[in-house]
């Protein structure tokens, strides 16, 4: 690899977003039949139990509903960290780090989807968390 050129990290988890130059996008499913939006993506409706859900990008931002900070290290994370659920503007809430501090939040602060990296080298990878805006 020359210098200047950036290091593609696995995914931490295949097929719950997607890399893009203007950021991420989480990978989710809307339901033909009654048209609700699931992430992670599902095989069935969770409503109607309909089988035919179609692929969709789901928006970049939204609205922490919750959020705690734990103080226990994890394999791939040094505490302490933020994680919290946060309400898409148009779809569901996704549960994901924070990456700020708990004194940097409040509920209902607009938040926005950003890249992650998960673990220390060599064992990095790619994931998402979202940010305050």
């Amino acid at each position: 690899m020359s210098a200047g050129q950036k290091q593609q990290l696995p995914m931490f988890q295949p097929g719950l977003f997607e890399t893009a130059a203007g950021g991420p996008w989480l990978l989710g499913g809307r339901c033909r039949k009654c048209g609700r939006t699931f992430y992670p993506r599902a095989a069935r409706c969770l409503d109607c139990l309909a089988g035919d859900l179609e692929p969709e990008r789901l928006p970049r931002d939204g609205t922490l509903e919750c959020f705690t900070t734990v103080h226990m290290p994890s394999s791939r994370m040094p505490a302490p960290y933020c994680v919290g659920y946060v309400r898409l503007t148009e779809g569901p809430r996704v549960f994901a780090p924070i990456t700020a501090t708990d004194r940097a939040l409040a509920v209902d602060m607009a938040m926005r989807l950003a890249e992650y990296r998960l673990g220390r080298e060599p064992d990095e990878s790619l994931a998402y968390c979202f940010f305050p805006v």
